[in-house]
């Protein structure tokens, strides 16, 4: 909205500086926890949600926090050229309701965003402002909360560096612990109460499966198969989707995935062209690939485990479980194996892009 900041411009750079002057804060006063919340509250209302949010466990009082930012200059109560951007058009219709101010039916919201500002009395702009209760960040505030982002993207990719290196020897759990320094020192730590002081048994053991896989089915070379299997088990060890295997083996290698079996089946099964959107058929298919490669290790070590809680007394037989997404052509055939019938159980995944898995049963299975 052009008009916006031609109409407040002036008033929006006293404001500014106004602030950059109150400015006396040394940066690291600010805790990475501050920016963290900085980045989410800039542009937003504070509202109980917020305020009631999981930072409040890290920073206290948000409201009193709120205020700090304030006086040392790194926020600012957000003026009407802040707001409007983000009211919707119902919004800025009650207002032209409230003053009785009719104005067609039909109008874009910029236009109808400058006839609000250009008809309805400033006074009233600025109680619009106050009971926003919105926030944005200063220059200098900006400043701040970018240089920690960058910081933390600078060690992010410092990271996965190492574990190149680590993997590359081999060292699968000083890879795992690697990983775990990094995340213990977040303001939130990926997961729900993960403990990441503890080893993670079973990511080490979804790593070493991913190399042990079968990849027979790929018209590659040898590097770039061994390049795939690091950046699946990259996935595994930072917690992340595997949309991000073809973004960094892009940047390893100009070879592609071929797979023949898989483009086959792509072309079939509208289930497979529901994992992800076909506008990138190479893209597609590396997610695809790496997707199911990643279930076959988690589900290969996971039926070991299963199988050895049952022979200790521990469930009475194997389930697999449909997620019913992705997976319409598992819906038949047999789901249930009971502690008899274990050597029965089928190898999942049974085609590519199942996400169906293996769960313990305690009770009689048929």
């Amino acid at each position: 909205m052009g008009f916006l900041n031609n109409l407040f411009g002036a008033k929006q750079n006293k404001q500014v500086q106004a602030c950059d002057r109150a400015n006396t804060t040394n940066a690291s006063k600010i805790s990475n926890a501050d920016c963290e919340f900085l980045k989410y509250l800039n542009n937003k209302q504070l509202d109980n949600h917020i305020r009631e949010s999981r930072f409040k466990e890290v920073l206290g009082d948000i409201e009193k926090r709120v205020q700090y930012y304030i006086k040392q200059g790194i926020i600012r109560v957000a003026g009407f050229e802040d707001v409007i951007p983000h009211m919707t058009i119902k919004d800025l219709k009650a207002l032209l309701d409230e003053h009785n101010i009719k104005i067609k039916s039909s109008i874009k919201k910029a236009d109808l965003a400058k006839f609000v500002f250009q008809n309805i009395p400033k006074d009233h702009f600025m109680k619009i402002v106050k009971d926003k209760n919105w926030f944005v960040l200063t220059e200098r505030g900006g400043q701040i909360v970018d240089a920690y982002f960058e910081n933390k993207e600078k060690e992010r990719e410092a990271l996965i560096n190492a574990l190149y290196v680590l993997l590359g020897r081999g060292e699968i759990e000083k890879a795992e612990r690697t990983v775990a320094s990094l995340e213990i020192k977040q303001v939130f730590p990926r997961g729900l109460n993960w403990d990441f002081s503890k080893v993670d048994q079973r990511c080490i053991d979804r790593v070493r499966e991913i190399y042990k896989l079968d990849y027979s089915d790929l018209n590659n070379t040898p590097e770039f198969i061994n390049d795939l299997k690091d950046e699946v088990v990259l996935c595994e060890l930072l917690g992340q989707n595997n949309e991000r295997v073809y973004d960094r083996l892009k940047m390893r290698t100009t070879e592609e995935i071929n797979c023949p079996t898989l483009e086959k089946y792509l072309s079939k099964q509208p289930e497979g062209r529901m994992l992800k959107s076909l506008g990138n058929r190479v893209e597609d298919m590396t997610f695809v690939y790496s997707h199911t490669k990643y279930f076959e290790a988690s589900n290969n070590v996971e039926l070991r485990k299963l199988i050895q809680s049952i022979n200790s007394g521990m469930g009475d037989g194997i389930e697999i479980l449909n997620t019913k997404v992705g997976c319409t052509v598992c819906n038949s055939g047999k789901l249930k194996f009971s502690k008899k019938a274990l050597d029965k159980v089928p190898k999942l995944p049974r085609h590519y892009g199942c996400r169906c898995i293996y769960v313990l049963t305690f009770k009689d299975v048929k």
